[in-house]
């Protein structure tokens, strides 16, 4: 915790790693405890703070450790996944292809992709649907 002017104190988590030391500040904040109100807003901020701090503890372990984790994943834009796998099934033979489609489509319209822009609604999707594989 650092003390700030106001009274209040900035909780940050100082990492020291492989010699060096490096600080996470957090934007969470202990208030003076004048009442029940602030005691119970100042447990609900450390219990915050003691869960992100927990969370960086196992991150840095299993970076140590040589273990990934699921979101370090390549990402790859639904959309795309769609079209590689409608192409595949066609390329096979086989009669998804139409079912992904219409899939295609009524994601474009849940999204609000017109087409009217030229990009048949893939620029909004490909900011919004992602697909992580293994």
């Amino acid at each position: 915790m650092k003390e700030l002017a106001d009274g209040s104190k900035s909780l940050y988590l100082d990492i020291y790693r492989n010699g060096k030391r490096s600080y996470e500040y957090l934007k969470m904040y202990i208030i003076p405890e004048t009442d029940d109100n602030a005691r119970k807003r100042n447990a609900a901020t450390m219990t915050a703070a003691n869960t992100i701090k927990s969370r960086r503890i196992i991150e840095l372990t299993n970076g140590e450790a040589g273990i990934k984790r699921a979101d370090d994943k390549e990402s790859v834009l639904l959309l795309d996944w769609m079209n590689i796998y409608m192409e595949n099934q066609q390329k096979r033979g086989k009669r998804d292809g139409h079912q992904i489609k219409v899939a295609i489509q009524i994601l474009k319209d849940y999204a609000g992709g017109t087409g009217n822009d030229g990009s048949g609604g893939q620029n909004l999707l490909s900011g919004i649907y992602r697909l992580s594989f293994d």
